[in-house]
């Protein structure tokens, strides 16, 4: 047995799940448009069917093996010895017993068609993010791509079904192998960079987002040998195209990134001021938090905000909420990324209650790297909501992670109990914390509300739109 959900005992064979007795054959978001059909058919539990595929890629069987109802919002991954809701992400430990599904959920889960009404509604709503990393938007078709261009090898990669299996990470070691085994060193001109633009163009349109601030992290490919202002200018031009060709905006925070240390933090500020750009807003701190206390990099925050570039920083994702403070009173961030361990302060968190600073929160993220959380109902994003905190809500990496922001949303709904209403309010909060000037806010709120009422209306919503 691998586990018990909602009364079902959860088992594996070779090459499908098994749940109070009845087959389910492998099918997932990933491989989607890989897949072909075969001829079995069998009756879900609760509702809808699944379909036998036979999971081949390039001619290799895929390792994992997955289970849908008709209804995607209510998914099964299995992943070796895990299980995970698709959209809900819960991990499991082998034989761990999970815990009962709160009621909404489970009500959810009991009717997909009200789950695709939610969706459809969630999904439609003009979006903005603004916590998002660059190489975390880019597609494994696109890594494939330029492996082959590039000419890269990498280890137990012989064909794009290979490199599916390393896009499906389920622990941070294989997601930091990922992006530092995999993507970065496909990475090798310039002129790549477009290619991940498009993807995150894809996303983007995907799930209504107009606006996005998204990091972008260029020391590691500077060391692979590529110049700041050659990638720049990749990044320009692609954001320029965007926003001509589907009216979508992008801005770009450098990730200083604390992983190399100050020094290089410094020399990479030199480079953002040397090479002034539209697209280019603001710095960041990214990296490994342990051992990289934020109050090293007090001078290179000092200098950018005198520069009038924007600041921001990761704090409280991995280590405790002595690094949100001196996020806060060393760097005089604008807006802290992911703020997890806010919750362990009460004194912190009325400071951020008192004044208003945005957190930028990544719950699916969070789950994955389970520092403080293990699933989500566990998240305190709604503890943050309901006592005042300025709570926005972003996917991180949205490609590795398997997570798209109309995703996110749907998951507060179904298992952190927010309603349409405060969710609502989530949007507009990270309208709000954009870097956007006041007026473009609110001209961007105003037609937010009227896509709302027109969406509230068709699918029979009744909602009080803020």
């Amino acid at each position: 047995m691998i586990a018990v959900w909602n009364g079902a005992e959860i088992a594996r064979s070779d090459d499908c799940l098994i749940v109070e007795g009845s087959y389910y054959f492998p099918l997932t978001s990933i491989d989607r448009d890989l897949l072909r059909p075969g001829p079995h058919r069998s009756r879900c539990p609760m509702k809808g069917e699944a379909s036998y595929f036979d999971l081949r890629v390039d001619g290799h069987s895929l390792s994992h093996a997955a289970w849908f109802y008709a209804n995607p919002a209510a998914a099964f991954v299995h992943l070796e010895n895990r299980v995970a809701f698709w959209r809900g992400v819960q991990v499991l430990e082998a034989g761990e017993q999970a815990h009962a599904v709160d009621s909404t959920a489970a009500a959810s889960a009991q009717d997909p068609a009200e789950q695709e009404r939610l969706y459809e509604f969630l999904s439609k709503i003009p979006k903005t993010e603004i916590h998002l990393h660059l190489e975390a938007l880019v597609s494994c078709e696109s890594i494939y791509r330029l492996m082959r261009e590039n000419q890269v090898n990498i280890d137990g990669v012989e064909s794009q079904g290979d490199l599916l299996r390393r896009f499906q990470v389920r622990t941070l070691e294989q997601f930091i192998d990922l992006y530092i085994n995999v993507i970065q060193p496909c990475l090798l001109k310039a002129q790549d960079f477009d290619l991940i633009l498009r993807d995150a163009r894809d996303y983007l349109k995907r799930n209504r987002i107009y606006y996005a601030e998204i990091f972008w992290a260029p020391t590691k490919f500077m060391q692979n040998g590529l110049e700041y202002a050659e990638m720049l200018d990749v990044l320009d031009a692609g954001a320029r195209r965007i926003k001509s060709e589907d009216n979508i905006h992008i801005k770009f925070l450098v990730d200083l990134s604390r992983s190399y240390g100050p020094e290089n933090a410094g020399r990479n500020l030199d480079l953002v001021l040397a090479h002034p750009r539209d697209c280019v807003i603001g710095v960041g701190l990214g990296g490994a938090e342990e051992n990289n206390p934020a109050r090293d990099y007090e001078a290179v925050f000092e200098r950018a905000r005198e520069a009038g570039l924007h600041a921001v920083a990761h704090a409280g994702e991995a280590v405790g909420p002595s690094q949100v403070w001196e996020a806060i009173r060393t760097l005089q961030v604008e807006r802290i990324g992911h703020g997890t361990s806010a919750v362990l302060d009460e004194r912190l968190l009325d400071h951020l209650a008192e004044t208003q600073l945005p957190l930028e929160v990544c719950p699916s993220s969070n789950v994955f790297t389970r520092a403080y959380v293990h699933e989500l109902r566990e998240h305190p994003i709604r503890n943050f909501f309901e006592r005042g905190l300025n709570v926005t809500v972003n996917t991180d990496d949205p490609t590795i992670f398997g997570i798209e922001l109309s995703d996110e949303y749907l998951n507060l709904y179904n298992h952190c109990g927010f309603d349409l209403n405060e969710i609502l309010v989530l949007i507009r909060n990270n309208l709000n914390a954009s870097f956007l000037s006041d007026r473009n806010k609110a001209n961007c709120w105003r037609q937010v509300r009227e896509r709302v009422a027109k969406l509230q209306d068709r699918l029979g919503f009744q909602l009080t739109i803020p």
